[in-house]
């Protein structure tokens, strides 16, 4: 593969084998790859790491969901409010094991 610019007609194509392995083999061609793959991992692992998070809200929630139709169905007309440490409460029990 020359230095000079792939012709016209042909930039539309993906590249052969030949040129992928003179890209990877070009030093400063591998450089930027190899930032590009580095760059994509990251990514990868921080989507992975706020979908945790995500999960870990979403069962709180369920929890306090649970907690606030519980409460209401056993006094319909009496039932307090929840407070902020009921929240806890139930996030706390839903994140543990079992």
């Amino acid at each position: 593969m020359s230095q000079a610019s792939p012709e016209p007609q042909h930039r539309d194509q993906p590249p052969g084998e030949d040129e992928l392995w003179e890209a990877i083999a070009d030093p400063s061609r591998r450089k930027v790859l190899d930032l590009i793959l580095a760059h994509g991992r990251a990514m990868a692992h921080a989507a992975q790491v706020m979908a945790a998070a995500a999960a870990r809200w979403d069962s709180r929630l369920d929890a306090i969901k649970r907690l606030a139709e519980a409460s209401a169905h056993a006094n319909p007309l009496t039932s307090a409010p929840l407070t902020s440490t009921d929240a806890v409460q139930a996030g706390s029990a839903s994140e543990k094991p079992g």
